[in-house]
């Protein structure tokens, strides 16, 4: 009984990091796509092309990962293998 809980528990795990990473997999290669059309346009004398390859995207990556440790939290507490400290 505790093999398949454990099965699940990695089930949901390693599904919810699959979705964070294509996620982010996503909004780069929309960038990517897309470049052409977004260097048409400049911040800070930068084409945005480059300013969202080097800041927004860069932040976005960090921000999923913050909320994918929430998300990861949210899993272990309700299958019971939370840390406490």
């Amino acid at each position: 009984m505790e093999f398949d809980r454990f099965k699940l528990y990695w089930r949901v795990t390693s599904r919810l990091a699959v979705t964070v990473l294509f996620a982010v997999f996503l909004v780069i290669m929309a960038v990517l796509v897309n470049s052409e059309w977004l260097d048409g346009y400049h911040i800070f004398g930068f084409p945005l092309s480059v300013f969202i390859v080097g800041q927004v995207v860069v932040l976005g990556a960090i921000a999923s990962m913050f909320w994918f440790i929430g998300a990861q939290d949210g899993v272990d507490n309700g299958f019971g293998a939370n840390e406490e400290l």
